[in-house]
């Protein structure tokens, strides 16, 4: 049927009031050039009607795009019955859609019965268009099949992830020079081929006991790395032992924040993971806890008295760079710094040794929550910080925590520590892709744990960061 004819028979049932209530009901949509709809194995669950624009459907390797113009429509078995998007579905040009799910046309029925009869009207003329030259009869239903048996979670998975490769691939190979910006052009489009996998991921895991959970997960991390393993920050999450908290390759990564892979897959796949709110929250810890840092030291600061810090993991010794380099910070301060990554330490050790070559700095090789209050060599600190140890740390070990910086510290010292909270939604990307399963705790949790310390919470402030992504915890003895 011709273009224009399509549009008028389709289009032509709606009046321009029916346009502006839909418009104001949020049924009319405008897409933007490029811009993915439906992503290839997504779920379909409303349709899309083209009132303006075009739409571009992506065949697969040996296929042609298909293009959907206005009176054309697509998903309109959504109405009975979702089902997974077979190719990406991409605005061709800009694009005004009309769209609704079942449950909202059903809404729009009660609300504005008049508009829903016409829009239900062009939605039947679109779908009658595309079947205008089949025959009468072309419809009717074959000899049901035997029910095919349902794919299981983790083949949905694999092909989540081979969908997500495709897609990857496609977008073409960085330029020599300014690989980043490139592949941070591409974000929006790569975190849409990677939500099918996301989805996938927690439908395959969720609810599922923890002594079957260990084998799914390894077979989970097994599919993602197909697509994902070529990441610079997965490699450098994978350096580490498994089952050890995260290190200092990783961390170090995510506050660069300059993506790297070994291939178009991996750069994307980095890009995408720099931006994920576990790596936001990382990279906000750092800046805000050198700043309470930085203010505690400098409220302490006399003349006449050193100021002893103690630095559980490396992230706090290292934001001290900055301080050390103003005139006489050095001889104001004892730092000590304890850290079972070597790496980390050596790192730390460069850092501050060579801002203050003569400063008292030291550092000692050890897991800072295996320390115990009658550890020899610690005690008489002014300030106690960190920021991970608590991410290693369930609640009594955090409470353990507590009870021996409060040991440690002079009178009026303070404890500065930060954990996640509850609002990071990436756990299962950092358990399965990451193999990194930090503990996050609520406020009220934090509170409670307080609460039991000898800090008492009269002399405690437990507050989420700015972001909402991090809580961080300060108490004075």
């Amino acid at each position: 049927m011709d273009g224009d004819l399509l549009k008028a028979r389709v289009l032509g049932m709606l009046q321009p009031e029916d346009l502006e209530i839909l418009l104001n009901m949020n049924f009319r949509r405008a897409v933007e050039r490029g811009e993915v709809v439906v992503a290839a194995g997504e779920k379909v669950d409303r349709f899309y009607l083209v009132e303006e624009g075009a739409l571009r459907v992506e065949g697969g390797p040996d296929r042609e795009p298909r293009y959907l113009r206005p009176g054309q429509v697509f998903g309109s078995t959504s109405v009975f019955q979702d089902r997974p998007c077979p190719a990406n579905v991409v605005a061709q040009e800009d694009v005004i859609l009309l769209t609704a799910t079942p449950k909202e046309l059903d809404w729009l029925i009660e609300a504005e019965p008049t508009v829903a009869a016409r829009l239900l009207r062009s939605l039947m003329a679109a779908v009658a268009a595309r079947n205008v030259d089949a025959p009468v009869g072309a419809g009717a239903l074959p000899q049901p099949a035997e029910p095919s048996a349902e794919p299981s979670g983790l083949t949905r998975l694999a092909e989540a992830c081979r969908e997500a490769r495709k897609t990857l691939l496609k977008m073409g190979a960085p330029p020599e020079e300014s690989q980043a910006y490139w592949a941070r052009e591409r974000i929006p489009a790569v975190a849409t081929a990677y939500r099918p996998v996301l989805r996938a991921l927690a439908a395959l895991l969720e609810g599922v006991p923890g002594t079957d959970r260990e084998s799914l997960v390894e077979m989970a991390r097994r599919e993602l790395m197909g697509v994902a393993g070529t990441s610079r920050l997965v490699e450098r999450m994978h350096t580490r032992p498994a089952g050890l908290p995260a290190g200092y390759r990783g961390f170090n990564h995510i506050y660069r924040n300059l993506p790297e892979g070994d291939d178009v897959l991996g750069l994307l796949t980095d890009v995408w993971l720099l931006t994920r709110p576990f790596a936001e929250a990382i990279r906000e810890r750092r800046t805000l806890a050198n700043e309470r840092v930085n203010r505690e030291i400098l409220d302490r600061a006399r003349p006449d008295r050193i100021v002893r810090i103690l630095s559980l993991g490396c992230g706090p010794a290292r934001s001290l760079g900055d301080l050390l380099e103003e005139p006489g910070m050095a001889e104001k301060i004892s730092v000590t710094c304890v850290d079972d990554d070597q790496e980390a330490l050596v790192h730390a050790n460069n850092l501050l040794k060579g801002r203050a070559p003569r400063g008292d700095i030291t550092f000692r090789q050890g897991s800072p929550t295996d320390l115990t209050p009658d550890a020899e060599g610690f005690g008489g600190y002014d300030i106690i910080a960190s920021l991970y140890t608590a991410d290693n740390a369930d609640a009594p070990a955090l409470g353990r925590t507590l009870f021996t910086a409060h040991r440690w510290l002079h009178a009026y010292g303070a404890l500065e520590l930060v954990v996640f909270g509850d609002a990071v939604p990436d756990w299962l990307l950092l358990e399965v892709l990451l193999d990194w399963k930090p503990r996050r705790h609520s406020q009220r949790e934090l509170q409670d744990i307080v609460a039991r310390s000898p800090f008492k919470q009269t002399n405690a402030e437990v507050a989420p960061s700015p972001s909402g992504l991090n809580l961080f915890l300060r108490a004075t003895k």
